[in-house]
């Protein structure tokens, strides 16, 4: 009965992000999401060829010669690299879950590495490993590093996240395996948080852009370190704890303070949007918000989880999409999730949030 409950809730979550990558493809081109990006599709990168995202490469892996002096000789990418082990290196056997020891690898393994793009100019090059997948299996799924950027939504027994290379997003449900990486503590959902590293086990991607897939099996490692955005998704996380920029635009909040609800991060909207060149309107009948640059127009409500982007000149909008957090009033200014200025400016990155130095 129980495989079953996890069967269903996982064929469930992959059923909806399947319907909303269907049902994106009749949108205008205005349709684009900080979660669900509908306009553009594609099949993601293959292993084959070096996959970059910021300092880091990945890809498939042949060991050339036994692990010695913590160091590992491999071709990945079509060139052989000596990847340099530390202690900070993740390394986990895809077949169990468990961590793994290099040692045991032999000459011909196939494994799945991630690495710095940081190399030196020695013949072969040297690189720091990040992580090592062991016990990988042609033409079959394994573990691979998943990092959080962002929390799309938080609902009973279901956490929707996308990656920090922003090209997949992750459906984690409760009825699934979620263990701890070297420990023996009791891990769930609550502890999938903006900055969480975990090696995620998938089948099937939707195939949108980014993609969408389900996690069967998950083990959490911790948070990422350096990772700025984290900290600001504290309850009433405040100025002093970080700067704001919007498409490389400071953002002055006029002395109100970054909040937090549900794990997403929250601005105060009427500064953050005039101060973007938008026009705030507030409706008290129905408290609604119409907002409006003379390109790009949306409607909110408070307590509705429901958002879009349609176009100030022409006919065409996106379809409707929830975040996980509605609007809401706070100490009588209206706050809303920053995802909305990435679904407005049509770009996953356009918010920014960085620490300030103490």
């Amino acid at each position: 009965m129980k495989s079953q409950k996890k069967g269903l809730a996982f064929a469930l979550v992959l059923s909806l992000t399947l319907i909303l990558t269907i049902g994106a493809t009749s949108i205008s081109a205005f349709a684009v999401s900080p979660g669900l990006e509908t306009s553009v599709t594609q099949t993601l990168g293959t292993a084959t060829e070096p996959v970059k995202t910021s300092d880091q490469l990945k890809g498939n892996a042949v060991a050339k010669a036994p692990f010695n002096n913590n160091q590992l000789l491999v071709t990945v990418n079509e060139m052989e690299v000596v990847l340099n082990i530390s202690e900070k290196t993740l390394i986990l056997d895809s077949k169990t879950g468990l961590p793994a020891s290099l040692n045991d690898l032999e000459i011909g393994d196939v494994i799945f590495v991630y690495y710095s793009a940081a190399m030196t100019k020695s013949l072969p090059p040297q690189s720091h490993a990040i992580a090592i997948v062991t016990q990988v299996e042609k033409d079959k799924s394994h573990a691979e590093l998943f990092t959080i950027k962002e929390i799309i939504s938080r609902t009973d027994g279901v956490v929707r996240a996308l990656n920090k290379e922003g090209d997949l997003i992750v459906a984690f449900v409760e009825e699934n395996p979620l263990t701890p990486y070297k420990t023996k503590q009791i891990v769930t959902l609550d502890d999938i948080q903006v900055g969480t590293q975990l090696f995620i086990w998938y089948e099937i991607v939707a195939l949108s852009y980014p993609g969408q897939t389900g996690a069967t099996k998950a083990v959490l490692v911790g948070q990422e370190e350096e990772l700025g955005v984290r900290a600001v998704y504290t309850p009433m996380a405040g100025l002093d704890t970080a700067t704001l920029t919007i498409q490389d635009k400071a953002v002055e909040l006029g002395g109100q303070n970054l909040m937090s609800e549900n794990g997403l991060l929250m601005l105060p909207l009427r500064a953050v949007a005039e101060g973007l060149g938008f026009s705030v309107t507030w409706n008290g009948e129905d408290k609604s918000i119409l907002l409006d640059d003379g390109t790009v127009k949306t409607t909110l409500y408070i307590g509705n989880d429901s958002y879009f982007k349609a176009s100030s000149q022409a006919i065409g909008l996106t379809q409707n999409f929830e975040f996980g957090v509605s609007p809401m009033l706070i100490e009588n200014s209206t706050y809303v999730p920053a995802s909305l200025f990435n679904l407005l400016y049509s770009d996953n990155t356009a918010v920014k949030i960085e620490l300030k130095q103490q």
